[in-house]
């Protein structure tokens, strides 16, 4: 149920998420060719962000996690503030998916006060 209500939203639909993705990967590409970085770290950091919403191997798996990290500490009140045309529930959906994708215990143990901190926000808010 949780998931169907999550795809109706363009935040975790698959086809965003997969441009999201191709669309850094471009953006870093060109940022570290500027830079004067080699091929191989080219390959590597888009091998990474190719990767970075749904994980794959160990180190895309430890990015993907430090997303959601980044996501419950840095985003989360923007997120609850400025989108007044989704309900609670689909925050709530939001903030879920940003925690429960998280596969590393290092990085749940470091994400579940940031996640319960933003549980209370959204339940402070009207």
């Amino acid at each position: 149920e949780q998931k169907e209500l999550l795809q109706k939203y363009v935040f975790n639909a698959p086809e965003f998420l997969y441009f999201h993705q191709e669309k850094g990967a471009e953006i870093i590409e060109r940022f570290l060719k500027e830079q004067g970085a080699g091929e191989g770290l080219i390959r590597k950091v888009k091998f990474l962000i190719l990767q970075h919403e749904w994980g794959g191997n160990e180190d895309q798996n430890i990015l993907k996690d430090a997303d959601s990290i980044s996501f419950l500490e840095v985003n989360t009140q923007v997120f609850i503030e400025n989108n007044p045309g989704m309900n609670k529930e689909i925050i709530r959906a939001k903030l879920d998916w940003m925690f429960e994708r998280i596969t590393l215990e290092k990085a749940l143990r470091i994400a579940e006060p940031m996640y319960q901190k933003a549980l209370k926000m959204l339940g402070d808010i009207n």
